[in-house]
């Protein structure tokens, strides 16, 4: 694992894309869609309502398992010397 990388346990990353479909005809009323997509694996995978796509994310939070190991990610607020400070 690359230094300052999230362990994969304690990390994920989606696109997230929504869209309005309208229906065909003013009787129908729009509705919204959305999709991720993993940039990882370029998996995705469509919802057809927001629920969805919030249980969906839910699941994926509560799969998780607990790292074995932490690797602890500095707060660079604390470091004592400024890396984009021009001198």
């Amino acid at each position: 694992m690359k230094p300052l990388e999230p362990a994969f346990n304690d990390y994920r990353a989606y696109l997230l894309r929504l869209w309005r479909e309208h229906g065909l005809d003013s009787a129908q009323a729009s509705v919204w869609r959305y999709s991720l997509e993993d940039p990882l694996t370029h998996q995705r995978r469509g919802f057809d309502s927001l629920e969805a796509l919030t249980t969906f994310l839910q699941n994926q939070i509560t799969s998780m398992p607990e790292s074995a190991e932490r690797e602890a990610i500095p707060d660079h607020s604390t470091l004592s010397e400024n890396p984009f400070q021009q001198e």
